[in-house]
């Protein structure tokens, strides 16, 4: 397995069907921008603008396949932006995207409909150890925060204004059952349970992207220490 790790200190690194997951959200909220072919919706105009950054110009998913139809399971893909660039790095590629937040997954289903993106499968669900409801805690304000949404009051930093709310969680043992090219995770801290929790599907992962979240329930020492013992 090849392993890239993501910190987080560093870095915040038939339209009929589009129309009725939109008057979900009220169009005063939603914000539009061209991204090269791609045209991106969202709601939180700072977030997005860092986000695109990190995504598109730092290229901080990039990966080589020795496909060109890699199968890629994105975990924590808020509102597409890691699904377009998948797509753009890898236009036949095969995707699996999991978000929780209700209001992140209708803009995910509508970049993913508007794009026109062919092969990609979104689920509004969780990533976690067990399956069933799950705790986060999202941001409340209005500016909709929600990328820093974590399994820990305050995000994973402790400096967050957050709320809790109840999600649907699956299990990687659910989700993986044959062999992938690619997981992307970004779980906001929740990253070294999951794994831990999902050691025995590891071998069926040819390469894993983290983002990593410093804290007391976990350190990236034990997290390398963890994937070396699984992967051979």
């Amino acid at each position: 397995m090849k392993m890239l790790f993501k910190d987080a200190i560093s870095s915040r690194c038939p339209y009929f069907a589009t129309s009725l997951i939109m008057k979900k959200l009220s169009s005063s909220t939603i914000k539009h921008s061209r991204l090269g072919r791609f045209e991106v919706y969202f709601q939180n105009q700072p977030e997005f603008h860092i986000l695109k950054r990190e995504i598109f110009g730092q290229a901080c998913y990039y990966f080589e396949s020795n496909t060109t139809q890699p199968k890629i399971l994105d975990v924590g893909a808020h509102i597409g932006l890691s699904c377009l660039y998948f797509k753009k790095l890898y236009p036949g590629a095969r995707i699996t995207c999991l978000e929780p937040i209700a209001s992140s997954f209708q803009l995910l289903e509508r970049n993913i409909l508007e794009n026109r993106l062919d092969d990609v499968v979104c689920h509004q669900l969780a990533l976690a150890p067990t399956a069933g409801r799950l705790t986060l805690h999202i941001d409340p304000t209005t500016a909709h925060w929600y990328s820093s949404t974590s399994i820990l009051p305050g995000a994973w930093n402790s400096q967050q204004k957050t709320q809790p709310i109840q999600v649907t969680a699956a299990t990687l043992a659910r989700l993986i059952d044959q062999p992938i090219d690619l997981l992307k995770l970004d779980v906001e801290g929740a990253e070294q349970t999951i794994l831990e929790n999902g050691q025995a599907i590891l071998p069926q992962i040819k390469q894993l992207l983290v983002e990593f979240h410093p804290g007391a329930n976990q350190s990236l020492t034990s997290l390398v220490n963890l994937l070396k013992k699984r992967v051979k």
